[in-house]
């Protein structure tokens, strides 16, 4: 559907709207344009995905030492 005109979505299925609100930093914000485009951004065209791909991601214990450095950091 996402290479439907709006106009056309009844034709092709029913559907319900949807309305999402995400709230983000200033800091978060000013750097949005620093982060890569991501693969899953481009595909569901979600542009809140590049926010998340390039978060840190903790599923070993030198990645779960690198975020209490970065939350100490932050403490500060």
């Amino acid at each position: 559907m996402r290479d439907v005109e709006p106009a056309q979505w009844h034709q092709h299925t029913a559907y319900w709207g949807h309305v999402g609100i995400y709230g983000y930093h200033a800091d978060v914000l000013l750097r949005w344009n620093t982060l890569p485009h991501s693969p899953l951004e481009q595909i569901e065209k979600l542009e809140q995905l590049r926010l998340i791909e390039a978060a840190l991601s903790v599923d070993t214990a030198e990645q779960l030492e690198q975020a209490r450095a970065i939350a100490v950091g932050q403490a500060d």
